[in-house]
Order: C-alpha cells, then sequence, then structure tokens
C-alpha cells in the first residue's frame, strides 16, 4: 500500500474512533466500543505503515490535522454543530499548520501569532504579563 494512502486513511479512521466514541456511551455499549477500539488500532497500524516512508513530523500532523479537522467537519455537518466563525477559523488556521509543516517552514510566526491573537481577544492582557522570549514575540503581543 502506498505510504500516502495509508496515511490518508489512518487520518480517516481518526474520525471514526471520534465518531465512535460517541456512540459508545463511555465505552459502555459492547458494538460501538469494538468497533472504536478497532478503528483506533487500525489507524495506528495505518500511520506506522505510513512512516516508513513519510517523514516522522510531517505524517504525525498530517494525521492529526485530518483527525481533527473531519471530526470538527462531521459534528457541524451530521450533528448540527454551530459553524460560527471561530469554528471555521480554526479549521482554516488546522489546514494552514499542515500545509505549513509539510513544506517545512515554521508552523508559528509574527503573523499567524496576531491571527490567533484576534480569535482569543479575552486571553490579550494575562498573555502581555508573560515573559515571552524573544524581542520580536514581545512586540507582537503588544500589537495586539
Amino acid at each position: 500500500m502506498d505510504a500516502w494512502l495509508a496515511l490518508l486513511l489512518a487520518g480517516l479512521l481518526e474520525v471514526g474512533w471520534a465518531l465512535g466514541l460517541k456512540y459508545s456511551d463511555g465505552l459502555t455499549r459492547f458494538w460501538p466500543s469494538v468497533a472504536t477500539v478497532a478503528a483506533i488500532v487500525c489507524s495506528f497500524a495505518l500511520l506506522g505503515l505510513s512512516l516508513k516512508s513519510v517523514p516522522f513530523g510531517t505524517a504525525y500532523a498530517l494525521w492529526t490535522g485530518i483527525g481533527a479537522a473531519g471530526t470538527v467537519i462531521v459534528g457541524m455537518v451530521a450533528f448540527g454543530e454551530p459553524t460560527d466563525a471561530l469554528r471555521v477559523g480554526c479549521l482554516v488556521l488546522i489546514h494552514h499548520r499542515n500545509g505549513r509543516t509539510e513544506a517545512g517552514l515554521p508552523i508559528m510566526n509574527s503573523r499567524s501569532f496576531a491571527l490567533l491573537g484576534n480569535f482569543f481577544s479575552p486571553c490579550r492582557a494575562p498573555l502581555r504579563r508573560w515573559n515571552v522570549g524573544s524581542a520580536a514575540m514581545r512586540r507582537t503581543l503588544e500589537r495586539i
């Protein structure tokens, strides 16, 4: 099996086992619990298979990104969860993070940190009190 296909399937199984957790009622219902555990095992096995040729950081970022974004999308489509700007913005950030990781670029820079600051504006005051290591990051926090 192609490593990239295995990685895609592993990510989709992440969505499957998260959905299984919902239907298993805290792993108290037998068959949904069996399906959930099977999806977890298969997801890890396919991730391990993909790691034979896909770099570790790339594989893990894509695996978690597919699982996280897919779970949010399934929640919005299948369960009518809200599709507010914060939720959609977080999906965009997951996509942005995974694209940058695969390209070997830094995940967080001052622009993406400022974007996060705009989403979480109630957190501005506590963030300013933190002792941030770099002068560039302190300047970014001051602008938020």
